[in-house]
């Protein structure tokens, strides 16, 4: 087996690796290293955003030494806050020949009143590395597809699969202008797939094994909801969520990727897995990997 493998190193370890399976087994790799609980980070990783937070443009950050002590912090997607989207995304292309596992802990809280019951999410994505990088829509979007009523709400150019971890349910419903969806209702507690830019990020599945109502916590919330004091995170007693994606070519079939997602909602906790998915569109030759997370009128933190 061959593969790329890129690792993240926060409280427990945050891995992306890339894969190929040959008939005679040849092994390769090379690594990325990155401790997002310091206060830097490596040239491969680009942060960016779009909106405003507390009156400046957003753009995902790492908060060591700024909210969190010095190399306690997390990457911060988004701050609690109306209207934005956050990102970061791994600027090394790889073929799509070859397949992604990618394995991270999150958070997802408030310490604001938002009387929406915090939203509204984070994706995990893939896209065509030979198209410059843009974020798509902020809210139910998160910041994979597009959303209609505001200027510049397009989705992620070039994208081919959104990987929506999604609180209050819009990245599933077929409002604001998206293509598909389960219904015109919302979707809370979900996990949902997008597809590709070319088809407009058109609706392609999503699981229905969570909680139902976004109010209140249990195993199966996406996001912690009780708003906590100013700047108090959960702790892992009260909310610990771990997801692993993997995206895995399927042998003789050049378009197609086999999609699984799993979580564990405790530190110790074994995997469960939550929704699998064939992909039948094209894939472009050579893909990028990144993360973004968005609110809209409802607010989270958003961190990995």
């Amino acid at each position: 087996m061959k593969y790329i493998h890129y690792n993240f190193i926060k409280r427990a370890i945050f891995t992306v690796i890339v894969f190929l399976f040959f008939a005679i087994q040849i092994k390769a790799q090379f690594t990325i290293t990155e401790n997002l609980m310091g206060s830097s980070i490596g040239s491969d990783i680009i942060l960016g955003g779009k909106g405003t937070s507390n009156g400046l443009p957003l753009t995902a950050y790492l908060t060591s030494g700024n909210f969190d002590p010095v190399n306690q912090g997390w990457l911060r997607l988004t701050n609690a806050t109306t209207f934005i989207a956050g990102d970061a995304y791994i600027n090394k292309a790889f073929p799509s020949t070859l397949g992604v596992t990618v394995e991270f802990e999150y958070k997802s809280w408030r310490d604001v009143n938002d009387s929406y019951n915090g939203a509204d999410g984070f994706s995990v994505f893939l896209f065509d590395a030979k198209t410059p990088f843009q974020i798509g829509a902020d809210g139910g979007s998160l910041g994979y597809a597009q959303k209609t009523g505001q200027p510049n709400q397009t989705g992620l150019p070039g994208g081919y699969i959104g990987i929506g971890i999604d609180e209050y349910g819009n990245f599933g419903a077929s409002t604001q202008g998206k293509n598909g969806g389960v219904s015109s209702s919302l979707v809370p507690n979900a996990v949902t797939l997008r597809g590709i830019a070319s088809s407009n990020w058109k609706y392609l599945a999503s699981t229905g094994v969570m909680q139902a109502s976004n109010s209140t916590n249990s195993a199966k919330s996406v996001d912690y909801n009780t708003t906590t004091t100013t700047q108090t995170r959960p702790n892992d007693a009260d909310f610990y969520r771990k997801v692993k994606i993997t995206i895995v070519p399927i042998s003789g079939a050049t378009t197609k990727y086999n999609i699984t997602v799993f979580w564990a909602t405790t530190p110790t906790g074994n995997y469960s897995q939550l929704l699998t998915y064939t992909t039948t569109d094209i894939i472009p030759d050579y893909l990028k990997l990144g993360f973004s997370a968005s609110t809209g009128n409802g607010v989270n933190y958003h961190e990995i």
